[in-house]
């Protein structure tokens, strides 16, 4: 059985490779379809013995979650999400660019990603260039860690480290000492 159902999702893939014209975005696109979908995350319905919870009332929409949607580095891309009273939520797919501020001088810039160096969520999102907050990223500044959550506030804010700022006042008294 499992064999069939392998064989009749490689053979979706190859029908919407014709489609899409590369191979990744036709095999995430069948996987969306078939298992992406709005989860219940409500207890277990077996108890540690074995025997069976009965539910005192039925799922509520407000319990219900959503899949994970992971932010990385690329061409700018956002989602809408509509959320409980009407609201939205905007969630970061792709970026490209952060808001880095400098604790020293208080100033804000904007700058380019280039890297993502660690990630204390999961070491595995590094290679992925996945960011969450709290991950070290790289930027044309230098190391910056993420405060903002990228997935939730819709846009991405860091704070430049504490290295990178006793590097960046260093060459400022460097150059003062040329000129002198």
């Amino acid at each position: 059985m499992k064999e069939m159902v392998v064989i009749g999702f490689y053979c979706m893939a190859t029908f919407f490779y014709c489609i899409f014209d590369n191979p990744e975005t036709s095999i995430n696109f069948i996987y969306n379809y078939l298992f992406s979908s709005m989860q219940w995350h409500g207890r277990s319905q077996r108890k540690e013995t074995g025997g069976r919870y009965r539910p005192a009332r039925k799922k509520r929409k407000y319990e219900l979650g959503r899949d994970y949607i992971p932010t990385v580095i690329g061409e700018d891309e956002f989602k809408k999400i509509r959320v409980r009273g009407g609201n939205y939520k905007i969630r970061v797919v792709a970026a490209k660019f952060v808001n880095v501020t400098n604790p020293k001088t208080g100033e804000t810039k904007k700058v380019e990603i280039k890297d993502v160096l660690e990630n204390p969520a999961n070491p595995h999102y590094v290679r992925r260039d996945i960011i969450t907050k709290g991950a070290i990223i790289l930027t044309e500044i230098g190391k910056a860690r993420v405060t903002s959550r990228p997935g939730q506030d819709g846009c991405i804010n860091a704070v430049l480290l504490e290295e990178e700022i006793k590097e960046e006042s260093g060459e400022e008294i460097k150059e003062e000492e040329n000129e002198g």
